[in-house]
């Protein structure tokens, strides 16, 4: 390259490395002036405004006494209480967060109490609330000196209570800490807690946090790391300020929102000085009124649903005026009456003793061995048999602990109050063959023999297969499902389930069994052929006490969750000393014969009778009771 060109290369290159230069130049200048704006900027949004001075002319006017400080600063306060001369107590009380010494709990306290005790209470402003002056300087320990120096100003003597309620309480610890010469006793109320202090673990602090709102979280960390962003951060729309400052309804529990608002309520007006809480309150009130209302109103429906689940008491017997006795009855050892009728060959010339459980909704009345049995066949095999009422039923007393255990128990104590010997059968027809089922779990020893007849079957039995369960419940009528549904997992809700008019209640108690042409038959024949005395007895008598002991509780009781599972039991007679029969109609619509039929092949000691034609009440047919006591004792 020749000389001249290589030197006009140069130039040019030189030029324009000295424009970038300028233009880059020119860039940092602009970034340092928008930096510094902005600094400037954020400098001036950190800086509060000035406080407002009291007492000046432009100033707000001084509307209570106040003390001087020894650095020229003021300290508001309110007395009431029992006058400081003639106090046997004095108390310097400091206000929470946000608030003033207006707002002062003992005011609430009953004057004869304080009259009594005779207390003086001192309430101040903390520094730079309501009318006390600022302190720049404050720290923890600044504040318990200027609670000295009140009290001495004040002339409280040598020693004085404090109590402090919330962000109060610092400056209690404070004086516990740096004047606790000075102190009569302290009281913290709702103290505040400050999350930093080392000795708490920091597991419960970490917890504790995790439960604040998220934007007292975020308050909490600035006033820890940066308080001199404090006042930005708060009063900036782009953050969450403290929730008390912004009156977020949140931090106050339905419990508070109605202290607060019967608090209010409770004031004159021209009492409410302190604005602040005030206007934060309404806010608070303000937003969350909907929630009190929703509240309320859940509140009282709940009442009105607790006191309609609550049955009445049940009726009386043999109190002067309650319902006359009418069979005998024997005491068992907790004190409750078991009553009972007995049939067949007198007891002491028995070859067996049999003792009848009955169903639902029935009574010891109800007893086919008695009603529809041959007595010709009885006396032959010579069969005494002993009808009890179950707890409730009738004529016996309620049980409000019973169990499916507890009535194997009953029916073992009956057996030994009436002499029946160190072995007896049992027999149950439909409900009443859960109690056979207790008499084979926990009393085996004392059986000779047992039938169950129709016998019911709690659908929640963990053996019985889905398939066959899931088959024959939903065979059951649909107000029946839920009936049981409820009794099953909500027992407390039985009879107010069943006791609503709007509500399906089971089919029983509405007097419409689920009743297949067999049964129909055979109950239209049994009570066409009865006394009408006899009729109307039979009909009265198991609901005698009310409805809840009776068929509610046995509801809860049958459906209920058992301790056992039937099909779990071992064989109660191993050697052929005595059997188990259960009998069943093929056509029973409120028992399903496919439950029975797998119960019986699972446990292959049961004797199992099937009636072709045979529907739930099958036993009261003529001549079926001869066959069942036949099987069952020869």
């Amino acid at each position: 390259m020749p000389e001249g060109e290589s030197k006009t290369s140069a130039a040019t290159s030189h030029t324009r490395k000295s424009k970038l230069l300028s233009l880059s130049g020119i860039l940092k200048i602009i970034l340092i002036v928008l930096v510094a704006k902005f600094s400037a900027w954020a400098y001036k949004a950190a800086l509060p405004p000035p406080p407002k001075t009291f007492g000046s002319p432009d100033g707000p006017l001084i509307t209570s006494p106040r003390i001087k400080l020894e650095d020229g600063r003021h300290l508001s306060y309110v007395e009431f209480g029992v006058s400081k001369e003639l106090a046997k107590s004095k108390l310097i009380y400091v206000h929470c967060f946000d608030c003033s010494k207006h707002v002062n709990p003992f005011v609430a306290a009953s004057p004869v109490l304080i009259e009594e005790l005779g207390v003086y209470v001192v309430s101040i402003d903390r520094p730079g609330y309501g009318e006390s002056d600022p302190d720049p300087k404050r720290t923890v320990k600044s504040l318990a000196f200027d609670i000295e120096q009140l009290a001495d100003q004040l002339d409280l003597g040598q020693k004085f209570y404090v109590a402090g309620y919330s962000m109060g309480g610092q400056v209690i610890w404070s004086c516990l800490k740096y004047i606790p010469h000075r102190l009569a006793g302290a009281v913290l109320i709702s103290p505040a807690v400050n999350y930093w202090w080392h000795n708490l673990p920091s597991n419960l602090t970490k917890k504790a946090y995790a439960q604040l709102l998220p934007q007292d979280q975020w308050t909490y960390r600035v006033a820890h790391y940066l308080p001199w962003l404090t006042y930005w951060w708060n009063t900036q729309k782009l953050f969450h300020a403290f929730s008390v400052i912004n009156g977020n309804p949140d931090i106050l529990s339905i419990s508070d929102l109605i202290v607060v608002s019967r608090l209010i309520a409770s004031m004159d007006p021209n009492q409410i000085i302190c604005s602040n809480f005030k206007a934060a309150t309404t806010t608070m009130l303000g937003s969350r009124i909907l929630k009190i209302l929703l509240l309320v109103l859940f509140t009282v429906f709940s009442s009105w649903v607790y006191q309609t689940t609550l049955p009445p008491p049940p009726k009386t017997l043999g109190s002067p005026d309650g319902l006359p006795i009418t069979s005998p009855r024997i005491k068992l050892h907790d004190g409750r009456h078991i009553s009972y009728i007995e049939s067949g060959v007198p007891k002491d010339v028995a070859k067996y003793k049999l003792i009848y459980v009955h169903c639902y909704d029935c009574s010891k009345y109800h007893n086919p061995f008695a009603l529809s049995t041959s007595p010709a066949v009885v006396e032959e095999l010579g069969v005494y048999i002993v009808s009890i009422d179950r707890p409730g039923y009738g004529e016996s007393d309620p049980d409000p602990k019973q169990t499916v255990k507890s009535i194997a128990f009953d029916i073992e104590q009956v057996a030994d109050e009436l002499n029946l010997g160190p072995k007896f059968y049992v027999a149950g027809f439909s409900m009443g063959g859960r109690v056979v089922w207790s008499c084979l779990k926990y009393i085996p020893h004392r059986l000779s023999g047992a039938v169950l007849i129709s016998t019911a079957v709690n659908y929640w039995w963990h053996n019985l297969p889905s398939n066959l369960t899931n088959e024959a419940y939903s065979r059951q009528l649909k107000q029946d499902q839920w009936s049981m549904r409820v009794a099953h997992y909500l027992p407390w809700l039985t009879y107010w389930w069943n006791t609503r008019t709007w509500l399906p209640a089971f089919a029983i108690l509405e007097g419409r069994p689920n009743y297949g042409p067999p049964d129909i038959e055979v109950v239209t024949k049994l009570f066409g052929g009865m006394d009408p005395v006899q009729a109307q007895v039979m009909l009265s008598q198991p609901r005698l006490q009310g409805e809840f002991e009776s068929v509610h509780r046995d509801l809860n009781v049958g459906f209920g969750k058992w301790n056992f599972d039937p099909i779990d039991l071992e064989n109660p007679f191993p050697d052929n000393n005595g059997s188990v029969h259960l009998w069943m109609g093929d056509e029973d619509l409120i028992v399903p014969a496919t439950l029975q039929r797998y119960i019986a092949q699972r446990l292959e000691w049961i004797k199992y009778h099937e009636v072709t034609g045979g529907g739930h009440m099958f036993t009261f047919k003529d001549g079926m009771g001869d066959d069942i006591l036949k099987s069952l004792l020869t």
